[in-house]
């Protein structure tokens, strides 16, 4: 089982992300080859874990969304939350 991953909005400036990155987590592992990203925020990381693990044990639709951490303005000034979307593509 593979589930993709999708920035699909950013609230805020997000230093890591943006609209458009993509990766795919196959089981346990990113595929180095789906990184379509500047980088790999851990905030951003450890809010997609839940929603990856919903996902994998059928727990949650086909689609499913996770946002980080990071509250953006007015709460975080300059920082900013981008949000994921994730795919569950079933073998």
């Amino acid at each position: 089982m593979k589930i993709h991953v999708e920035g699909v909005e950013v609230r805020g400036n997000c230093p890591a992300h943006k609209v458009g990155d993509r990766f795919t987590i196959d089981r346990f592992r990113i595929e180095r080859d789906s990184i379509n990203c500047d980088h790999l925020c851990y905030h951003a990381l450890s809010a997609i874990y839940g929603a990856y693990h919903l996902s994998r044990s059928g727990s949650a639709t086909q689609e499913s969304f996770a946002q980080c951490f990071d509250p953006g303005p007015p709460y975080a000034p300059g920082g900013g939350t981008t949000i994921f979307k994730l795919t569950r593509e079933d073998d």
